[in-house]
């Protein structure tokens, strides 16, 4: 027997592209290549942070508040992009405020903080590090190939800024901030990220038999221009040299392992002011010079801001359609809607000068390469970004090296993930030296010591909002149940003291308690609401062990005859014809399941639960209207518990959804109007959450809960009007 040791095991390789709005990680080769999914299963983390109070929220939680104030900071990728001669396109629509230097100014705990953008980045970059780490451990738990020792990350920057300056510097920094480690932090070129996906997905030989077809001498010339949406990077490559063995197009299993020279870059070509943000902008002013009700509107007002995403609506409409409009609710004078129309030939004039640039783009690209003595030598073009989806940048793309539509199709090989799948492939090299030693190692060491505060901060608050969440949650229910089955068994005094609760809970005491205080008050909540609802609690406990009882009992019998009947069979698929009694009962027990969820603060199990229990409202049959009455009440109720699950998750977008579905059964649901006012609230559409909170109070006047939620509502809109006045005054003067 060999007393050789095994081999260590491939390193765990990293590879991360931050872009303006989004950031994607994958994983190097030997985890296959697999995309890091974020919290909420995305395949990139939003490139945002919001802070609200001494909280932040980052990624995909701070992509909630899009909307929000000057406490957001939205495509933190762009923060080291000035544009050539500091002409970034879309300064002027950043709600945030910029400092010296390019920092960030917020408002943090009560006080002013600026943060420079390697800061804001490392806050990023954590959140991605964590999804990453999670990411690993399921696939190494899975038996997944192996990984070992410290992670390599391997981030990949435009051409123009991955060499040694400053941004180079900055961005490894804040990766080392962010707990990526530093012996192995390495920045390298999206250009030869991308490269290097595309000769791992054709392998060489396709190339190099393209390349003689076209007349070339060092295999295929391939162009490739990526616009996004800050920036846009051009380059060209030579696609030749060994193929990979056995490379099949299409599998993912096959693309394990870079093929050896497959494709080199031959020139690159970037510009920082050029993206589909530009776009945007260019229709956002367009608008405001056209329509008279869009006269005066600032562009980093909050009405601003809702008309720079109406253009962007517009703009992925005329991706697909020769002409289109969109309407923007409640954005013209009096609170009118605005309808924006739009055709591609518009577009096209309005953009006359991106086109122009791009086509600069590509003849600098062309001109530089060696062994391209002209565009006609292009043999294939890839396109990718969400800039190449419109149509006159696809037409530049063509006019530049002197095709047409039926000369050449642009290809789509590549995808938004494919730079950071290339830096992964790049980091495999053993022979590849890290990013060395940074320019202001004290620089460094302070900001690593300022993220770790802030994720404790993090830490801290998080616990916080759980134990106020779990109080807020036995209110709410005990509220309801005074409704319910065993409501008669709830004390009379209960709702005088669910009232002193509820103030407490939006009282300023409680806004400003730590987590001792916090823990205790619910403590002292929790003891005196089981001493009043003792003989309530012991009902509902009986209760439930007689369900459990009859629905084991109906489930032996159901697997007795599907036994019978050779049947498979499970809930989810379950479509017998049941009874109503019995569809009733197995629909309240989930319900039972995800309330109890709920108050355990499992809030994405909850909120599965209450999906599957709203899917049994589908399989009654022959109701009578007496009986449909009371499965829409059922209906409407697991909608609004399933938008509060879904708000404690902070995903606003399918709460809304939720609570639009239980409108619709009851459009004079206080419940549900108060829960869709607080909705708009959290995310900053003051003037929708201003009218449902008005109409609840119209049938329910004398309601604390929607008094106290229209007094916040009202000095939202007070802070509002007051900043715009603000940033009015400093405008002119």
């Amino acid at each position: 027997m060999s007393d050789a040791k095994p081999p260590p095991p491939p390193p765990v390789v990293v590879g991360i592209d931050v872009g303006a709005e989004t950031t994607k990680a994958v994983l190097g080769p030997s985890l296959g290549l697999e995309i890091v999914r974020n919290a909420h299963g995305g395949h990139a983390t939003p490139s945002a942070v919001t802070f609200r109070g001494r909280r932040r929220l980052v990624g995909e939680d701070a992509a909630e508040a899009r909307n929000a104030d000057a406490n957001t900071v939205l495509h933190v990728g762009r923060l080291f992009l000035g544009g050539e001669g500091g002409d970034d396109p879309l300064r002027a629509f950043y709600r945030f405020r910029r400092g010296e230097g390019g920092s960030v100014e917020v408002e943090l705990d009560g006080a002013r903080r600026e943060f420079v953008p390697a800061a804001v980045l490392a806050m990023l970059l954590s959140k991605v590090r964590r999804s990453v780490g999670e990411t690993v451990r399921r696939k190494l738990e899975g038996g997944a190939g192996g990984g070992g020792g410290d992670a390599r990350y391997v981030l990949a920057l435009p051409p123009d800024l991955a060499g040694s300056g400053p941004v180079a510097a900055a961005v490894l920094d804040a990766a080392y901030a962010a707990g990526c480690g530093a012996a192995h932090l390495r920045v390298v070129s999206s250009a030869d990220a991308l490269a290097a996906v595309y000769g791992n997905k054709f392998g060489a030989e396709a190339g190099a038999e393209a390349g003689t077809e076209a007349g070339g001498s060092s295999g295929r010339a391939v162009l490739v221009v990526d616009m996004g949406h800050a920036q846009t990077t051009v380059f060209l490559l030579s696609h030749g040299g060994g193929p990979a063995p056995g490379e099949e197009e299409g599998k993912d299993e096959d693309r394990a392992a870079p093929a050896e020279a497959a494709a080199t870059v031959l020139s690159t070509a970037c510009s920082s002011n050029l993206g589909a943000g530009s776009v945007d902008a260019r229709l956002w002013r367009h608008f405001c010079a056209t329509l008279p009700s869009l006269a005066g509107i600032e562009a980093s007002s909050r009405r601003g801001q809702r008309l720079l995403d109406g253009c962007r609506r517009l703009k992925k409409t005329l991706a697909m359609l020769p002409s289109g409009s969109v309407t923007i609710e409640t954005l013209g004078e009096n609170d009118a809607d605005v309808k924006l129309d739009g055709t591609r030939d518009l577009v096209r004039e309005l953009c006359k000068a991106e086109a122009d640039s791009l086509a600069s783009l590509i003849a600098r690209a062309v001109e530089e390469a060696e062994g391209v003595g002209s565009a006609s030598d292009v043999a294939a073009v890839e396109v990718l970004g969400g800039g190449c989806r419109i149509p006159f940048v696809q037409e530049a793309i063509l006019k530049a090296i002197g095709r047409t539509e039926e000369e050449m199709t642009l290809s789509r090989s590549l995808d938004d993930t494919s730079a950071a799948m290339g830096a992964a492939l790049l980091g495999v090299e053993d022979d590849v030296e890290a990013g060395g030693e940074p320019v202001d190692a004290d620089g460094r060491k302070a900001l690593l010591d300022a993220e770790q505060a802030m994720e404790a901060i993090d830490e801290e608050m998080a616990k916080l909002s759980d134990t106020r969440n779990k109080m807020e949650a036995n209110v709410l229910e005990l509220r309801a149940a005074r409704h319910g089955k065993n409501g008669g068994l709830l004390p009379q005094d209960l709702d005088a003291y669910l009232t002193e609760v509820d103030d407490w809970l939006f009282s300023d005491e409680c806004e400003n308690a730590d987590l001792a205080q916090m823990e205790a008050k619910l403590v002292e909540v929790m003891t005196k609401l089981k001493g009043m609802c003792a003989g309530y609690h012991e009902a509902i406990k009986k209760e439930a062990e007689e369900t459990e009882r009859q629905m084991q009992e109906e489930a032996e019998r159901a697997k007795a005859e599907r036994d019978a009947a050779g049947d498979e069979d499970d809930e989810d698929h379950d479509n017998r014809r049941l009874p109503k009694k019995r569809r009733m009962e197995i629909m309240m027990k989930n319900k039972a399941e995800a309330n109890e969820l709920f108050k355990d603060k499992n809030y994405k199990f909850a909120a599965a639960r209450y999906v599957k229990a709203l899917s049994h409202c589908s399989k009654f049959h022959d109701l009578s209207p007496e009986d449909k009455e009371e499965v829409d009440g059922v209906k409407a109720s697991l909608s609004l518990n399933l938008s509060l699950a879904y708000c404690k998750l902070e995903r606003y977008e399918h709460a809304l959804r939720s609570c639009n579905d239980a409108l619709q059964i009851d459009s004079d649901s206080v419940k549900g109007l108060f829960r869709r006012a607080s909705i708009y609230l959290e995310t900053n559409n003051f003037d929708l959450a201003k009218k449902d909170v008005e109409k609840a109070l119209e049938l329910a006047a004398e309601d604390a809960a929607l008094k106290k939620l229209q007094a916040r509502i009202e000095r939202q809109l007070l802070i509002e009007k007051k900043k715009e006045a603000k940033m009015a005054r400093k405008m002119f003067g």
